[in-house]
Order: structure tokens, then C-alpha cells, then sequence
């Protein structure tokens, strides 16, 4: 198993607070009128003016230099179509789109959430799977189609039954095997019949992700 782990970066600030200056107050008393010579009073000196700094011009002729915008990168976006909504490139989703159209059975596809991506799908007569994993080592497998001969139960072996939940827009139940889930939908013994496992994954996300599996019409 796959262990989820997560890194917490701690950012510390500090401010500063400048002191407001303390008025300064300047009393006058009245000088008596003098009897002598009065004292020359010193000519203030001018406070020179500051000289600005000069700042860097364009040589005479040379254009002036304009700041290029860094490009933002932007998303590819698969094309639009049958299985537009499954996540992937444009050969995910043609793989999809082929798998519907040759495999006797409704075929599904994950619209996976951030983080999520495509890892692996493939078929071998009557039975696709198809894997999605994400970065904190999260894994959901997923198989569709004539893998189930017998019983529901054998079909998604369980220690535990944890309710009902849904497969794409398929009513399932969902299940505990040791520490993974599993959710079933489907006819035993038939062609029709579908789980998804998730390793690594809380019961929510589980859940809610295997809700959300898209089926992928014929064309």
C-alpha cells in the first residue's frame, strides 16, 4: 500500500512599528528694547538643493527598451467528442472511444479532479480496466465487463459492507477489503459487470470520484 504523505510549509512574518515623533514646541519670551548697539543677527546660510540622481537615457537613436510579459502557460484541451469528458490526452480519449464501440458492454471512463491523472487502461476480450492515480500516492483500478461468473460476493470479495453508492449513473454498494475500498455494480455472470478499488484514498473522495466515472456512448 501506497502511503499518503504531506508536506506543511510554515511561513513566519514579522512587522515592524515605527515610533509617531514626539511634537516639538518652541516657546518666545519678549526681549526688552536694547539700550546699546543691537548685536548683527547672523544671515541664515541657504541650505544647498539636493542634486538629482540622473537616471540612465537610451543612446541617442536606439529605441527605448519595452519589459517583455513572460508568457502564461496555458492547458491543452483534449477534443471534443465522445469521450471529451475522460481524462487524458487526445489518445486516452480515442482509446476510450474505440474500447466503447468494440467491447459488448457500456463502457466508462474517470472526469478526474486535480491532482488526478490517467496511469493505465487496457482490454483482453470482454474485460477493460483502467487505473488513475495522484501525486500523494493515491490509486483507484477499475474493471469493467465479463470478469464476474458467480455471485455478487465473489465478483468484489469484502470484509465489510459499508452501504450503498453509486458506479457512473449505476447503483453499486461500496465495501472494505483490509485497508482499500471497493464499490460494486453489476449482474453476476454476466457481461455487465463493474468495480473500482481505491487504495490510498478517503471513503469521500472514493466515493464521490467513482460517482462521477462517465459512460462513454457508441459512435
Amino acid at each position: 500500500m501506497l502511503v499518503a504523505s504531506a508536506t506543511a510549509l510554515v511561513l513566519v512574518a514579522t512587522a515592524c512599528t515605527a515610533a509617531a515623533p514626539s511634537p516639538i514646541y518652541v516657546y518666545t519670551t519678549a526681549t526688552p528694547r536694547p539700550t546699546g548697539t543691537p548685536t548683527p543677527v547672523p544671515t541664515p546660510t541657504p541650505v544647498p538643493t539636493p542634486t538629482p540622481v540622473p537616471t540612465d537615457s537610451p543612446s541617442p537613436g536606439l529605441p527605448t527598451p519595452v519589459p517583455t510579459a513572460k508568457p502564461t502557460p496555458t492547458q491543452s484541451i483534449g477534443p471534443k467528442g465522445p469521450a471529451g469528458s475522460c481524462t487524458g490526452d487526445a489518445s486516452k480519449q480515442a482509446f476510450f472511444v474505440a474500447a466503447a464501440n468494440q467491447l459488448p458492454f457500456p463502457v466508462y471512463c474517470g472526469a478526474m479532479p486535480g491532482r488526478w491523472i490517467f496511469a493505465a487502461a487496457g482490454y483482453s476480450g470482454p474485460v477493460l480496466t483502467v487505473s488513475y492515480k495522484n501525486s500523494a500516492g493515491g490509486l483507484i483500478a477499475i474493471q469493467e465487463g465479463a470478469f464476474c461468473t458467480t455471485s455478487a460476493a465473489a465478483c468484489a470479495p469484502h470484509d465489510k459492507a459499508l452501504g450503498a453508492a453509486k458506479f457512473g449513473d449505476l447503483t453499486a454498494t461500496l465495501n472494505s477489503v483490509g485497508a482499500n475500498l471497493v464499490i460494486y455494480a453489476g449482474t453476476p455472470g454476466t457481461t455487465r459487470a463493474y468495480t473500482a478499488t481505491g487504495t490510498g484514498v478517503a471513503q469521500g473522495t472514493f466515493t464521490s470520484i467513482v460517482a462521477g466515472l462517465v459512460k462513454v456512448p457508441k459512435s
